[in-house]
C-alpha cells in the first residue's frame, strides 16, 4: 500500500518528483564541496496482503496510478498502490516474521501508519529554516508558441490551449503569437486575459505590434508576448528588440514574480522568423539586458536551431535547459511531426534544469510544442 501524500498536488507524478528530490540532493551534495558521488535510495513500506478483504481492497493495484483529489481546501495527490502476489516467504527472524504479516487491514496498524504520516508532516513543517543557507524553490516553467490559438486542425480554440497548459502543471508559463483585440481571427479576443482568466493566473502582455483601434472606443489592436504565472508578478516591462527594416517587431518581456517570498525573474520573447542578422542582434540585446540579473529564466522560440551562432551567443551567457536535463532530440516543431528544435528554456546561474521534456499529449493546440523545465531556483 501506499504510504506518499502531495498535500500541494501540481500534476507532477510522483516518479518525477522523487528524481527532481534526488537531482536537488546531488546538486546540494555536490555544493557543500563532497567529491565523491553520495548514494540514495527510494523505498517503500511493504505489508502483505493475507486475508480476503485484503486482496479484494488491494490485490488488484498492480496497474494503480496516483490519487487525485481535494484535502483540506486543496489539492492533494496519493501515491499508487503496488499489489503482487506473495511469493514463499523467506528465513526471518520470529520477531520480522511477526512485523511483516500484520494484516494490512488490521485497524490498529492503519491508525498507527496514519499517527506517524501525520507528525511526520508536522515536525518537517515545523523544522526551522536555516537563515545562512539560501532559499530554494522547485519552479515549473513552460514555453509556448499558441499560434493565436488556431491548431493544426484550424480550429480556434483557446480552452484547449488553456486545458494544455493546465495539464502541464507549469507555474510560470511565457507565450508567443498571442493576440489581443488584434483580428476576426482571433474573434478580437483578449487572449492573455482570457487564458489568466481560464486558469486563475496572474498575467502581463508585451504588446510588439500596437496598432490604433478600428474604430473610436474600441480597443487597440495588440500581438506579442505575454506570461502566466500561479504566483504574483510583482513588476514587468517590455523591451523592443533591434529589427531591420520590413522585419516584424520582436520584443523580451520581463515579469518579476515572488515565488513564496523568493524573487525570479522570468523573460519570455519570440526572435525573428526569417531574419539571421536581426536573431543575431536580438539575442545580443537580450544577454546584455539579462546580464547578471539572476535567478532569472529566459524562455521562448527562437526561430533557430542549436547550431546557429545567435543560439551560441545565448549559450556563452545562460545554460540551455535541455542539454543537461532533457532526453532525445528535443524537438517542437512542427507540432505534429517535429523534426527541430526551435524553442527553448535558459537558465542563468543559481537556476539548475532538473527535468526538461517536450509535451506531445495535444499537438493539434498549436503548430508548435509545448517546451516544459523543471527547475531548482536558489537565492
Amino acid at each position: 500500500m501506499s504510504s506518499t501524500l502531495l498535500t500541494e498536488d501540481t500534476g507532477v507524478p510522483f516518479d518525477e518528483l522523487q528524481a527532481e528530490q534526488t537531482a536537488i540532493f546531488r546538486a546540494e551534495w555536490a555544493r557543500h564541496g563532497h567529491l565523491r558521488e553520495p548514494r540514495v535510495s527510494v523505498s517503500r513500506s511493504v505489508v502483505p496482503i493475507t486475508t480476503d478483504p485484503g486482496r479484494v481492497h488491494f490485490g488488484r493495484e498492480r496497474d494503480s496510478q496516483d490519487q487525485v483529489g481535494r484535502l483540506d481546501g486543496g489539492v492533494a495527490r496519493f501515491g499508487k498502490s503496488y499489489g503482487t502476489r506473495r511469493r514463499p516467504a523467506l528465513k526471518r527472524s520470529p520477531l520480522v516474521h511477526r512485523v511483516l504479516m500484520c494484516p494490512v487491514e488490521d485497524r490498529r496498524v492503519r491508525r498507527i501508519v496514519t499517527i506517524v504520516l501525520m507528525l511526520t508532516a508536522v515536525l518537517a513543517a515545523a523544522l526551522p529554516a536555516n537563515a545562512s543557507e539560501p532559499r530554494q524553490r522547485v519552479l515549473s516553467v513552460l514555453s509556448f508558441n499558441i499560434h493565436h490559438a488556431q491548431g493544426t486542425d484550424d480550429v480556434l480554440d483557446l480552452a484547449r490551449v488553456a486545458g494544455v497548459i493546465r495539464d502541464s502543471g507549469a507555474d510560470v508559463v511565457g507565450l508567443q503569437e498571442v493576440d489581443r483585440h488584434y483580428s476576426a481571427r482571433s474573434d478580437w479576443a483578449d487572449q492573455a486575459s482570457e487564458l489568466a482568466r481560464m486558469l486563475g493566473y496572474h498575467v502581463v502582455f508585451g504588446a510588439n505590434i500596437d496598432r490604433d483601434p478600428p474604430a473610436a472606443g474600441s480597443p487597440r489592436i495588440q500581438y506579442g508576448t505575454a506570461i502566466l504565472s500561479r504566483y504574483p508578478i510583482t513588476a514587468w516591462e517590455n523591451t523592443y528588440l533591434f529589427r531591420s527594416p520590413g522585419q516584424e517587431q520582436r520584443g523580451l518581456l520581463h515579469a518579476v514574480v515572488d515565488v513564496r517570498g523568493v524573487t525570479v525573474h522570468v523573460y519570455d520573447t519570440h526572435l525573428a522568423a526569417s531574419a539571421q542578422t536581426d536573431r543575431l542582434e536580438q539575442t545580443r540585446q537580450i544577454a546584455d539586458l539579462i546580464g547578471d540579473t539572476a535567478p532569472a529564466v529566459l524562455v521562448g522560440d527562437l526561430n533557430a536551431l542549436p547550431e546557429a551562432p545567435e543560439i551560441a551567443t545565448l549559450n556563452a551567457a545562460f545554460t540551455d535547459a535541455w542539454p543537461v536535463s532533457g532526453k532525445g532530440g528535443g524537438a517542437t516543431y512542427p507540432a505534429e511531426a517535429p523534426d527541430r528544435r526551435i524553442d527553448y528554456v535558459y537558465a542563468s546561474r543559481s537556476v539548475s534544469p532538473l527535468v526538461t521534456r517536450v509535451l506531445d499529449g495535444n499537438p493539434a493546440a498549436s503548430d508548435h510544442l509545448p517546451l516544459m523545465s523543471r527547475l531548482l531556483v536558489r537565492h
